[in-house]
């Protein structure tokens, strides 16, 4: 008898189907085990019994099991959405933690008991734990818990009166950051009903919310934003939300923007629409922050003109006024305003940024200012451009978020006159999103940052070069030009690394050539 880490899986509706369609239910299960043997493998999980379409593996490593079992419901999840509905593979897994018997190829103990318990309240394409599980994996005494590879949030289900066991506390693990945020605290058990379960098996828990875990969790909050760890920083302000709601504090207009503001950074467009048309649109929020979001909202929605007009609202706003708890008293809608004039070319925008920027006394916006200008200069002088450059560049305490703008600006005055210089001042831009993103401890909003602002879409486009061909070509040759686009493209960079998403010939990162 030992203590060990115990998965039981169960596939939703496989009886039925079985009765229903035997060939297909014998198909689902064959996929099924495709899917779901490898990722337990992959994190030296045994499976050690089978019953039907049910799984129990055991795992020595907490995080082991916490990792496998958000990886075989993430893969079961984008399976289902190339599949037509009758197709769907939904699953169940209730873990925990707790004493097993091995004898004879049989399981039993009452570890096995509780989590065999344990998997039918679980939510159908969910994961479900137990609280003994969560002590071994929790983070601090906070609703995360550690995988093998990434952290996960949880929140409580119920308190359960399970068979052969004393009452226990349920939670429920979810596959993400904003699946977790989408859930209210209050709602998270309300499946319980639509499933079936019994309401004298579970008693939904109540919390004691002191004033103390408010201030803590702002404190946090702040602290994980100024560092630049956003998911950790949305944790935080979505815990102080959902204490302040439960103290009756009203605050959560204010902190929904906070949330908001960092959602937009991460370009997550669909998500602040959503947000702002289910709770802020009509409870009237602090009309410069709304205006601010739905701004960078709307440039990363290439809505600039809406964009424009939400900047707009900002220009006579006192910059007193203009802050959150981790900026300095000044936006950076001058920044995007920028970006849309030149991308547009338009030279009466260009002219009014420019006067808007001249008023701001920031080091921000006088080296916003000095490149504006140098793009409006009809000549090249190398050493003025290469001493803005270092300024930009190396100088540590300009925020490293409006560099990334005062790089794109640059990029393109260079692209102009040294080609060389751009892809070197492209590769910096490159490397400092990769540092920002760095600093997200969340997989999932990590990948967000680095791939979906528009600002970083464009920093990474391909540069172009103009290829010449050798003048001893005869009249019959096909222009190198030509040949370019009909050369087939690596799918990542061999000396950097680098993804090759968007098919380019010439790798952003590190310059080297994609093509064959």
């Amino acid at each position: 008898m030992n203590n060990t880490n115990i998965m039981f899986t169960d596939v939703v509706g496989y009886s039925k189907l079985t009765g229903d369609d035997q060939n297909l239910a014998l198909e689902l299960l064959k996929e099924h085990d495709k899917i779901i043997e490898p990722i337990i493998k992959r994190y030296n999980g045994e499976i050690v019994k089978r019953i039907g379409d049910a799984i129990v593996a055991i795992f020595d490593n907490s995080n082991y099991i916490i990792q496998s079992s958000v990886e075989i419901q993430q893969s079961l999840k984008n399976r289902n959405t190339r599949n037509i509905q009758a197709r769907h593979i939904i699953l169940r897994i209730g873990l925990h933690y707790g004493e097993i018997i091995l004898k004879n190829k049989e399981i039993h103990g009452a570890g096995y008991e509780i989590a065999s318990q344990i998997e039918p309240i679980c939510e159908y394409g969910g994961v479900a734990i137990s609280e003994t599980l969560y002590q071994q994996v929790k983070e601090s005494n906070e609703l995360i818990i550690n995988g093998a590879k990434n952290h996960f949030f949880i929140r409580p289900i119920a308190e359960f009166n399970l068979k052969s066991s004393s009452r226990i506390n349920i939670y429920k693990l979810y596959l993400n950051l904003l699946d977790w945020y989408d859930a209210s605290s209050h709602q998270v058990h309300e499946y319980l009903s639509r499933q079936g379960t019994p309401d004298s098996m579970y008693t939904s828990l109540q919390f004691e919310r002191r004033k103390n875990d408010l201030i803590k969790h702002w404190e946090l909050a702040q602290n994980f934003e100024s560092q630049h760890n956003l998911s950790y920083a949305i944790y935080h302000y979505k815990m102080y939300l959902d204490y302040s709601a439960d103290l009756s504090i009203d605050k959560s207009n204010y902190i929904e923007l906070i949330i908001l503001h960092i959602f937009s950074q991460c370009g997550l467009v669909r998500l602040v629409d959503r947000v702002n048309k289910q709770k802020l649109e009509s409870n009237k929020p602090d009309l410069w922050l709304h205006s601010y979001i739905m701004g960078i909202n709307a440039f990363n929605d290439h809505n600039f003109d809406y964009a424009i007009d939400c900047f707009d609202n900002l220009s006579n706003v006192p910059d007193s006024k203009i802050k959150l708890p981790n900026y300095n008293p000044y936006y950076f809608f001058n920044f995007y305003k920028a970006i849309i004039a030149w991308k547009r070319n338009d030279k009466d925008l260009q002219r009014a940024v420019n006067e808007n920027i001249i008023s701001k006394k920031d080091l921000e916006h006088k080296l916003l200012l000095k490149v504006i200008n140098k793009l409006t200069q009809d000549h090249f002088n190398k050493n003025e451009i290469k001493a803005l450059y270092s300024e930009i560049v190396e100088n540590q305490s300009i925020n490293q978020n409006a560099k990334l703008f005062m790089y794109w600006l640059l990029i393109i005055f260079y692209k102009k006159h040294d080609i060389k210089s751009s892809i070197k001042i492209q590769n910096i831009a490159n490397t400092l999103i990769e540092d920002l993103a760095g600093c997200i401890s969340g997989f999932q909003l990590k990948q967000f940052f680095i791939e979906k602002p528009l600002l970083h879409q464009l920093l990474m486009e391909e540069i172009e070069f103009d290829f010449v061909g050798d003048e001893g070509l005869d009249d019959f040759a096909e222009p190198e030009r030509l040949k370019t686009n009909q050369l087939e493209t690596f799918n990542f960079c061999v000396k950097c690394g680098f993804t090759n998403k968007n098919k380019f010939q010439f790798c952003p990162a590190c310059g080297a050539k994609l093509t064959k």
